[in-house]
C-alpha cells in the first residue's frame, strides 16, 4: 500500500513538473497578440472589415494611457483610427514582463499619406505598448503612446534601447533630407512635381537601408 501511494505521489509530482515546465511565457503571448493586432490593422487598410473588428477588439475596454492621456475609453481608438496607412513592425522589444503585464517597444514604419508625408513614402514610428491579460486569459492592448506622451504609462520607461537610438538617428536624417528637398522644390519652380517626388522616394530608400543597419540586417522590406 505504502509503495502504491509513493508511486502515485511520484507520478503526480512528475506531471506537475512537466506542466510547470511548459507554462506559457507571458512575454511571448503578449508579443503574439500584439503582432496579430497589427496584422489585422493592415488587413483592414486593404479592405477586410472583419479584420478591422478584430483590431478594435484587441484593445482593453479602458486604456491606461493613450498618447499622453490617462484612463481613456477604447472608443477613442475607434474614433481616431481610420485604417488609412499601412504600418509595419521592424523590431518589437520586450521592455519588462510579468504574469499579468508586458511592456513593449514597437519600432516600426508607416506609409503615407499622413501628416507631412508624401503618398507612398515610408516613415518611422516608435510606440510604447502596455499589454495586459484579462480575466479570460486574453492579452489586450491596455496602453499605447509615444515618447512625448510616455509619462501617462503606469510605469514609464525611457525609450533608450540601442536599436531605438539608432533608428531615431535614421529618422532625424530622413526628416532633414525631406526639408532640403522641400526647400529646393520651393526655390526652383522648374523642378516640376516628379523631380522632388523621385528624390523623396530615394530618401525613403536610404532611410530603409539605415534602419536595416540598426537591426544588423539589410534594408527594411516594404
Amino acid at each position: 500500500m505504502r509503495f502504491g501511494r509513493a508511486l502515485l505521489i511520484l507520478v503526480a509530482s512528475m506531471l506537475g513538473g512537466s506542466a510547470s515546465a511548459q507554462a506559457p511565457d507571458p512575454g511571448a503571448q503578449a508579443v503574439a497578440s500584439y503582432r496579430a493586432a497589427v496584422a489585422d490593422y493592415d488587413a483592414a487598410v486593404r479592405g477586410d472589415a472583419s479584420a478591422g473588428a478584430r483590431y478594435f477588439a484587441a484593445f482593453a475596454p479602458t486604456l491606461a494611457c493613450w498618447y499622453g492621456e490617462r484612463d481613456q475609453p477604447a472608443s477613442r481608438v475607434r474614433a481616431e483610427r481610420h485604417f488609412e496607412t499601412v504600418i509595419g513592425i521592424v523590431d518589437l522589444e520586450i521592455v519588462r514582463a510579468s504574469a499579468t503585464e508586458v511592456v513593449l517597444l514597437d519600432l516600426g514604419t508607416y506609409d503615407g499619406p499622413g501628416p507631412e508625408t508624401a503618398d507612398g513614402v515610408r516613415h518611422m514610428h516608435e510606440k510604447g505598448i502596455l499589454m495586459r491579460v484579462d480575466a479570460n486569459g486574453t492579452w489586450r492592448i491596455a496602453a499605447e503612446t509615444n515618447r512625448v506622451g510616455r509619462a501617462c504609462l503606469p510605469a514609464p520607461f525611457t525609450f533608450r534601447s540601442p536599436t531605438a537610438t539608432c533608428m531615431r538617428a535614421c529618422r532625424t536624417e530622413f526628416e532633414r533630407t525631406l526639408r532640403n528637398i522641400e526647400d529646393i522644390a520651393a526655390s526652383d519652380p522648374t523642378s516640376g512635381p516628379n523631380g522632388p517626388m523621385e528624390e523623396t522616394e530615394g530618401a525613403a530608400d536610404v532611410q530603409s537601408t539605415c534602419m536595416g543597419r540598426c537591426m544588423g540586417s539589410g534594408p527594411v522590406p516594404y
